[in-house]
């Protein structure tokens, strides 16, 4: 399992990571943590302690980091990984489904997905 961490325009970091059951209760465990609907992403506090637990709690998961948001805050160090890569699913897949619903709910068909899209 890997987590991605970024940076969001609130001051607070996006945690994301496939659904298990398990990492949703580590997640649980930050003080401030909060779960956008909409998003499906975690938030937590951009503070030392939430970093400092997010190590702990989530130790042995590969760590993902924004290379912006690692420059950016020397508390993530070499034992992270900078995200260069694509996520399992990324910001556009979300949108793509919310896009596709709405069609869906507009009464289009499954066939003019791709000239949409």
């Amino acid at each position: 399992m890997s987590i991605w961490v970024s940076r969001n325009d609130e001051g607070s970091l996006y945690v994301r990571f496939k659904y298990d059951e398990q990492m949703v209760m580590k997640i649980r465990k930050i003080s401030g943590r909060k779960w956008v609907s909409d998003k499906k992403i975690w938030m937590i506090p951009f503070t030392t302690e939430s970093i400092q637990q997010l190590y702990t709690l989530f130790e042995g998961t590969k760590i993902y980091v924004d290379s912006m948001l690692m420059k950016e805050c020397s508390l993530f160090n070499n034992e992270v990984n900078m995200q260069d890569t694509t996520p399992i699913y990324s910001w556009n897949e979300s949108i793509k489904r919310s896009l596709v619903h709405a069609l869906r709910l507009r009464g289009y068909s499954k066939k003019n997905d791709k000239s949409l899209l």
